[in-house]
């Protein structure tokens, strides 16, 4: 019983010590459907490519927004970024670049022609 107890915590470390944020995801945020990726998973000190995808609740892509990626890090306050996307077809394309290791957080800040902002968080990691 101590050693599966033992092989048991040992299972549950390591499985927390390989989970990583991703900024790869899916969120409903007021009648839309925002979907982000990016090449790196986890995301990498430096240069990543990202993506934002906009669904209106027609399923049709929303091309006419602002949007834009508001990065910090939530234990460094200091350590914050904002970036301005541009449409690449049907995405909104951007390059964020966090500056060190560690847990990150996106706001990902949407503002539909003649409409209010929007925001959804994302939570990641750089690596």
């Amino acid at each position: 019983m101590k050693r599966l107890l033992i092989v048991l915590t040992g299972i549950m470390v390591l499985l927390g010590s390989t989970y990583a944020y991703s900024f790869n995801g899916e969120f409903n945020l007021n009648e839309m459907k925002i979907k982000t990726s990016t090449t790196h998973s986890p995301l990498k000190v430096g240069e990543n490519a990202v993506t934002v995808e906009i669904i209106d609740a027609k399923g049709a892509n929303i091309k006419d927004a602002q949007v834009s990626v508001y990065f910090f890090m939530p234990s460094m306050p200091a350590m914050n970024y904002e970036v301005k996307t541009s449409l690449d077809g049907v995405k909104y394309a951007a390059v964020i670049k966090p500056t060190m290791p560690g847990k990150w957080a996106a706001d990902i800040k949407v503002k539909k022609s003649g409409g209010e902002e929007s925001k959804v968080q994302v939570d990641f990691e750089a690596r």
